[in-house]
């Protein structure tokens, strides 16, 4: 995949069985792999995969939100923990099409910035503010990100959000 595990890590949790199955299925090479050779024991592992297949198959609205938002302040706060503390970190829900097309597009565009502007909408994203005191903030059928790209050819940045102007921000 085009995408490097520290930044799926980071940024993306699978949205649909589809993309759960790519980002959550043990083997070689895989996000699995990554992180037992990290030092993630297979019990963690396990917990978070499968926290990570229940947002998966929520549908998003108003009443499953919260579960979302619960999913990125999870993972923000322990970025925050492990790595270094950023002013907000955006978790991204995207689909296994959504995936295969940001590998496809890291892979042509090696050592550039991008707006990438997938062909479906990204479900939602969330932001979680590292300040206590900032509610976080949800955005459905997002247009697209600003990502970085390294030379190897994967997606390795997240540089912000790109919204059209009738994207629901609740």
């Amino acid at each position: 995949m085009g995408i490097e595990a520290s930044f799926l890590i980071k940024h993306v949790r699978p949205y649909g069985q589809d993309a759960y199955d790519m980002m959550c299925t043990p083997g070689q090479g895989t996000l699995s792999q990554w992180l037992l050779d990290h030092g993630v024991a297979q019990r963690d592992i396990d917990t978070a995969f499968a926290a990570w297949h229940i947002t998966a198959l929520l549908p998003i609205n108003q009443q499953s939100l919260p579960a979302f938002i619960q999913s990125a302040d999870l993972i923000s706060q322990a970025r925050w923990d492990e790595l270094y503390e950023t002013p907000a970190s955006t978790i991204l829900f995207m689909t296994g099409a959504l995936l295969r097309e940001l590998s496809f597009e890291s892979g042509r565009h090696a050592g550039e910035d991008i707006d990438f502007l997938p062909h479906e909408y990204i479900p939602l994203a969330v932001t979680i503010s590292s300040q206590p005191d900032f509610q976080p903030e949800t955005y459905r059928a997002v247009e697209g990100m600003h990502v970085g790209i390294n030379g190897d050819g994967n997606c390795v940045h997240f540089g912000g959000l790109i919204e059209q102007d009738d994207a629901q921000n609740d």
